[in-house]
């Protein structure tokens, strides 16, 4: 394990997964590996690879939510939409109403879904939901922002992305793409 971070934090991603396949091959039910491997394999583009990794760390630990949300993720950025919705709501079933540090990716995930389908109404839904799950996230003043972005009204946009940057002050996680938007 020791060996993986070093060979991680040095940037030898194709070593530090040959070492995690190596190490799972003579303990398949090392969680936290299959976690570190998935998350190498996104890191450095291997997302089929990355999604076959994170469904087998579903089959490892079957309620574990953040696991059904990685597999969303994964398949939102395979394109295939509908199954990231399914596996972000499977995930959102297990996951415990009061956590809403493990809630909230899977939120976020589906409000992406819903931009993705135009459907304005359930981005704002899920967007209320991951602010329920954890107050401190911004995320409808984002939502907000980002549906008057793409509807080119750029002008009004703008505040709405300055209220989630200052709303989120010195949190070490920020929106995805919020500075992005912003800026443009």
């Amino acid at each position: 394990h020791k060996r993986v971070v070093e060979l991680a934090s040095r940037r030898e991603y194709g070593q530090s997964i040959t070492l995690l396949e190596s190490i799972l091959a003579a303990n398949p039910k090392m969680k936290d590996m299959w976690l570190q491997l998935g998350v190498l394999q996104v890191r450095t583009g291997r997302l089929p690879d990355a999604l076959a990794t994170f469904k087998r760390l579903v089959e490892v630990d079957p309620r574990d939510g953040k696991s059904l949300t990685s597999v969303a993720s994964v398949l939102f950025h395979l394109g295939r939409v509908d199954e990231a919705a399914q596996h972000a709501r499977a995930a959102l079933q297990i996951l415990p109403e009061g956590d809403g540090e493990a809630r909230t990716p899977a939120h976020e995930l589906l409000v992406k879904v819903a931009l993705a389908r135009n459907d304005t109404a359930a981005a704002r839904r899920e967007a209320a939901l991951a602010q329920k799950a954890d107050p401190t996230l911004p995320l409808p003043a984002y939502v907000e922002g980002l549906i008057l972005y793409n509807q080119g009204r750029y002008a009004e946009a703008l505040p709405r992305f300055q209220e989630a940057i200052t709303a989120l002050g010195a949190r070490t996680i920020a929106i995805q793409d919020l500075y992005y938007y912003t800026g443009d």
